[in-house]
């Protein structure tokens, strides 16, 4: 182990700092993230699912957390706010039919689980005997 640490310790004169570009606020980190996202599509050529893909993907990484992102989105995709909100309405919709679905999956599973388990507990299934679907 002291072999291990020894050989990848890394002392201050190894690190190679980083350095970022430095922001002044977070609403310029906001405005950079939409940018990086949407780049140079020709936004007036991108179908509605095109903008709910991009909408779902700032979703993903949280832009929609910060106060205002709602508006600067909009005025990138050139739609009104409540388009954005209806994307994202519509997004978190697909997000909880789809948890839904998983719990149904994962519930009928634990339901044949316990069913086996009263089963083997009253004698009417035995080890050579296993849950199928």
């Amino acid at each position: 182990m002291n072999m291990f640490l020894s050989d990848n310790t890394y002392t201050s004169e190894e690190v190679e700092v980083q350095t970022i570009d430095s922001f002044d606020n977070v609403s310029d980190i906001i405005d950079t993230l939409i940018e990086n996202t949407v780049g140079n599509v020709d936004i007036k050529q991108m179908k509605r699912s095109e903008n709910i893909e991009l909408v779902r993907f700032m979703h993903d990484k949280g832009i929609f957390l910060a106060k205002g992102s709602v508006d600067k989105v909009a005025k990138r995709l050139q739609v009104s706010p409540v388009t954005v909100y209806s994307y994202l309405d519509e997004i978190k919709k697909e997000e909880k039919e789809h948890k839904k679905i998983e719990t149904e999956k994962g519930g009928g599973m634990m339901e044949r689980l316990r069913n086996a388990i009263e089963l083997r507990e009253a004698g009417k299934l035995n080890e050579s005997q296993y849950i199928t679907n």
